[in-house]
């Protein structure tokens, strides 16, 4: 057989391939597009909203809250007090009821007052202090001498107690172991002019004028406006006849207390006194020292009822004037 003849290409064919090749690439431009399409939508529906990118509106102040009060709590009544507290408060009142007793001169009932005081509180030292003290005024030593050693072993070094343990004992005669008291006062506080001017009476009961001279001296330069030891010092003067020695001590005395009637009353009886001593009919009489001045016991040194070289009634337990 023989081979069979290709056949030539007819004009219309070019036309035909011109054509298929134009429908191809149509074809590959819808692929292009659809893809191209869904990567646009793909990435509409990653992106976010302007709703969601939009920055969050302002939010409005709060209001602060309203101060909360706390409950009101319950009000009680205010604790009554312990009963050591009432029994002190109840000693004290009872203190001041029988320092009142004393300074009317109410002796005997002041010591039952200051006595009760005592038992509601006996670790005060200025009651049994002022028990002695209504005891002095009343002329009993001995009653005394227990109360203020009851109050030197709870106070020993009081100046104060000292010295009216010593009064105590010159009332009741015992010069020695006053002036034993009224050292060991000096010694605690060497300030109070009543202290010596008690040492001289002691000194001038046992006989010793010189020493006597020398407490009342120092008396009056610790207080010029001591009148007892004025008194008691003109007296010894007149007594040892040293009449020169009296006159400048009362004008001392006038320049002091000016307006004292204490002083006023000491300095006419010193007159009177010296008077008697100077007047040439006095000879043979009494001795001028026979009479004691007002003030001055002769019974020993310390207080008579009324004296002021006793210490007052304290105040009140625990008050100032201690000398510890």
């Amino acid at each position: 057989m023989g081979k069979r003849k290709r056949k030539k290409p007819t004009a219309a064919q070019p036309a035909e391939t011109s054509r298929t090749s134009s429908r191809r690439w149509a074809a590959i431009g819808f692929l292009v597009a659809a893809a191209l399409g869904g990567a646009v939508w793909f990435a509409a529906r990653q992106a976010p909203s302007a709703e969601s990118t939009a920055p969050p509106a302002a939010a409005s102040p709060t209001p602060p809250p309203l101060p909360v009060s706390p409950p009101a709590l319950p009000q009680s009544e205010p604790a009554p007090p312990s009963p050591a507290a009432a029994k002190a408060a109840e000693a004290e009142k009872r203190f001041r009821e029988a320092v009142a007793i004393a300074q009317a001169g109410r002796y005997e009932e002041a010591i039952r007052a200051f006595e009760e005081v005592a038992r509601l509180d006996p670790s005060s030292p200025e009651t049994l202090a002022n028990i002695g003290k209504a005891y002095l005024e009343l002329g009993r030593p001995e009653e005394a001498l227990r109360y203020y050693r009851g109050a030197l072993q709870l106070r020993p070094r009081s100046a104060d107690y000292h010295d009216m343990l010593g009064v105590a004992y010159g009332m009741k005669g015992d010069y020695d172991a006053a002036l034993k008291e009224f050292e060991q006062a000096m010694l605690l506080d060497p300030s109070q002019a009543s202290v010596y001017n008690n040492a001289g009476m002691a000194y001038e009961k046992k006989g010793d004028a010189s020493r006597a001279m020398e407490m009342y001296r120092k008396a009056i330069e610790l207080d010029p406006r001591l009148t007892r030891a004025y008194g008691n010092l003109a007296r010894l003067y007149i007594q040892m006849g040293l009449y020169g020695e009296v006159r400048p001590l009362m004008e001392k005395l006038r320049a002091a207390n000016p307006a004292d009637p204490a002083a006023s009353r000491m300095l006419a009886q010193l007159e009177s006194l010296l008077q008697s001593a100077e007047s040439p009919a006095s000879a043979g009489a009494a001795s001028p020292g026979s009479a004691p001045l007002s003030g001055a016991p002769a019974g020993g040194p310390g207080p008579a009822s009324g004296s002021a070289d006793a210490p007052a009634p304290s105040a009140a337990p625990g008050s100032s004037g201690r000398h510890d």
